[in-house]
C-alpha cells in the first residue's frame, strides 16, 4: 500500500513539476533535486522505516534535522 501512495505522490509532484519550474524558475537540474528529495522524504514517511533504519537514536534524528536546515539556509543565502 505504501508503494502505491508513493507512487501516486510522485505523479502529482511530476504533474506539477512545470508550474513549480514557471514559478520559481528553477533549471532542469533543480527540478530533478526536488523530485529525489521530494521522493526520498515522502518514501520515509509513508513507511516509518527509512527513519528507523537510518536513526535508531533520537539524538541523530535531531542532529540530522538540525543540520539540514542549517545547509537549507545557507543555499537559499548563496542564491540570492
Amino acid at each position: 500500500m505504501s508503494l502505491f501512495i508513493v507512487g501516486l505522490d510522485t505523479t502529482i509532484v511530476n504533474l506539477v513539476l512545470p508550474s513549480i519550474q514557471r514559478d520559481l524558475h528553477a533549471t532542469a537540474s533543480g527540478l530533478q533535486r526536488t523530485m529525489d528529495a521530494y521522493s526520498f522524504v515522502d518514501g520515509g514517511l509513508d513507511t516509518g522505516s527509512v527513519s528507523v533504519a537510518v536513526a535508531p537514536v533520537v539524538g541523530v534524528l535531531l542532529a540530522a534535522g538540525f543540520l539540514s536546515c542549517a545547509a537549507a539556509r545557507a543555499w537559499v543565502r548563496a542564491r540570492r
